[in-house]
């Protein structure tokens, strides 16, 4: 289908999520998010983490071919689970500085029909303990 030259306006908003456990190795390589045909617009991502230490959990984009590194973001413990520090946002302008704004000021991800948001974790969570995370979209 040819692309709209008329305003497009969002056919559905989308959702993914993924959870790293003691059982995933480091470096581990997990699908968040695969953009629709006619495009999408990640809102947001979201990392929470109730592991006892840091972490650094990387967002990756495939067009098709190899798994590009977008950023690397640093989790610190407890984070978005312990009432004191708060989720990490990996989308953040201080993380990302180079992606486009919203009419809001908030940086966001636009993804090409068919590419494939990605995460991995540098290091193996703790035994028991896990770090999820979660991307918002619009799809056109």
């Amino acid at each position: 289908m040819p692309k709209s030259t008329s305003l497009n306006l969002t056919q559905t908003l989308q959702q993914g999520g993924v959870t790293f456990t003691n059982a995933d190795a480091a470096s581990t390589l997990k699908a968040l998010l695969t953009a629709g045909t006619d495009d999408e617009v990640v809102k947001a991502v979201q990392i929470v983490s109730d592991d006892t230490s840091a972490r650094v959990v990387d967002l990756l984009l495939n067009t098709g071919g190899s798994d590009l590194l977008l950023c690397s973001v640093n989790v610190p413990a407890g984070s978005g689970t312990n009432g004191t520090t708060p989720a990490v946002d990996a989308l953040a302008a201080a993380l990302q500085p180079g992606l486009p704004m919203d009419a809001l000021g908030k940086r966001v991800l636009p993804l090409k029909g068919g590419a494939i948001l990605r995460v991995r974790n540098q290091a193996q969570v703790t035994a028991a303990r896990t770090i999820t995370v979660q991307a918002f979209s619009e799809r056109f």
